[in-house]
């Protein structure tokens, strides 16, 4: 039995990334995420209050690479991947197992810890790392391939008269890159941001949510490019019985 193990290992990778071959032991997410593609298909696609709780909850596809690009107010995509941190935080302490460790790239040191702590996450987990711009991709591409952060959070929009000067054309091939490190991983890139950046293409992200304030207690949502739901706008409340409602107004000093 181990002689045939060894040789399956040894089979060449094409085999095993069209799922030819898979080994035993490799976690069967791969095959409920290619399920639930399947059954959001054509007309089963899921009406804007699904994804809506999705969102709600912090539940974000794993392998994917998603972009959650803000208009009129540049804390609101921190809001949902700080949410999405905290529910990794909470599901693997609710399965007795250590807690994670989740990155949060912010070159522009505007991550508010007391709002952070506020939406539920473990700040002994969350590591923050502050780059200069011209490494923000390079620093992205580590954090990601190191495969020891089941969430990497990269904020490139900065602050409120103060935006990143980015161009985000160098990131196409950046994205690529992610999403290959992520192939077949249980973890997810979240990149924030601004909707009007410079981008000769869009970004070859898994996933797009375009986020818009409504009010101070809603957001309107755009669903650009997602694997599980159909292209749609809706509006999404964020009530005080959500760890978000925290992040409203007060995630960081850049809340609008």
């Amino acid at each position: 039995m181990a002689a045939a193990h060894k040789v399956l290992q040894n089979l060449s990778p094409l085999f095993q990334k069209n799922g030819t071959v898979r080994m035993a032991s490799q976690p069967q997410r791969l095959e409920k995420q290619q399920l639930e593609k399947e059954s959001f298909s054509g007309s089963d696609a899921p009406s804007f209050e699904d994804w809506k709780e999705r969102l709600l909850r912090g539940e974000l596809s794993q392998g994917a690479v998603v972009e959650l690009a803000s208009e009129g107010g540049v804390a609101l995509g921190t809001s949902i991947a700080l949410r999405a941190c905290q529910r990794i935080q909470q599901e693997a302490r609710a399965a007795h197992q250590s807690v994670p460790w989740c990155a949060f790239i912010d070159p522009t040191e505007s991550l508010y810890a007391p709002g952070v702590h506020a939406a539920g996450v473990d700040l002994s987990k969350l590591l923050i790392v502050r780059p200069t711009e011209e490494n923000i991709s390079r620093v992205t591409l580590r954090l990601t391939e190191s495969r020891i952060f089941p969430l990497v959070v990269v904020d490139l929009m900065g602050l409120p008269g103060r935006p990143l000067d980015l161009s985000l054309g160098p990131w196409v091939k950046v994205v690529r890159r992610l999403i290959l490190a992520l192939e077949r991983r249980p973890a997810a890139v979240v990149l924030l941001t601004n909707k009007n950046a410079r981008r000769p293409l869009p970004l070859p992200v898994t996933e797009r949510f375009i986020l818009s304030r409504t009010s101070l207690p809603e957001l309107t949502v755009t669903v650009s490019k997602c694997s599980w739901a159909s292209p749609g706008q809706g509006r999404l409340r964020w009530t005080r019985a959500q760890p978000a409602q925290a992040l409203i107004g007060g995630v960081s000093a850049r809340a609008s």
